[in-house]
């Protein structure tokens, strides 16, 4: 502020200076001062300070936005809007918890149900698994060479029902984990 104060004095005694009623004040990107009129100019990507005849400040123009803070600016709104999106999924779905259970034993008693019914497709898959390779057995032991179409039927068929028991435990587990969930989220907004 003195050193200011004392380039005004200097600047105001120099020939053909006019005390101006406000000067300008920056420092450019190698760390050299400018002051007066053209240091807007000169320190383009700095901030710069307007200060009065007295040397006291009286406005600041930040430097100007760079490419990177830019582009953090927008990666930062876009994560903004992201979670809004998500957070406004998430409130709609809990809406629908609400709604769709009174209680906690209500989720726990439609979570069974829904398991019974895939252990009964399980154990049916596994009914029709068993006797096909009770008639694979059949064939193959008979020993008969034309039965080869009959064999490979059979084990596209074993095949087909070791596929759907694996998709019908694997839905088995994803719907008790969606269950549980549901269950720990309910008890969360109920605070139960």
């Amino acid at each position: 502020m003195i050193r200011a104060v004392a380039l005004l004095a200097c600047l105001a005694l120099a020939p053909g200076f006019a005390l101006a009623e406000t000067f300008k004040k920056c420092q450019d990107a190698e760390g050299k001062w400018h002051y007066g009129d053209q240091a807007a100019e000169a320190c383009e990507l700095s901030k710069v300070t307007e200060v009065d005849a007295s040397g006291v400040q009286i406005n600041e123009v930040d430097a100007p936005v760079t490419q990177e803070e830019l582009v953090a600016k927008q990666r930062m709104e876009q994560k903004l809007v992201e979670q809004k999106k998500i957070d406004d999924e998430q409130k709609a779905l809990d809406q629908r918890l609400l709604a769709t259970y009174d209680n906690h034993e209500s989720i726990i008693k439609a979570r069974d149900a829904m398991l019974a019914a895939i252990d009964s497709a399980i154990a049916a898959d596994q009914i029709l698994k068993e006797q096909l390779d009770k008639e694979l057995a059949g064939v193959v032991s008979a020993g008969d060479n034309g039965a080869s179409d009959k064999v490979a039927e059979l084990k596209l068929r074993i095949e087909q029902f070791e596929k759907s028991i694996r998709n019908r435990l694997a839905k088995r587990e994803s719907t008790r984990e969606r269950y549980d969930f549901q269950l720990s989220r309910f008890r969360e907004l109920t605070q139960q």
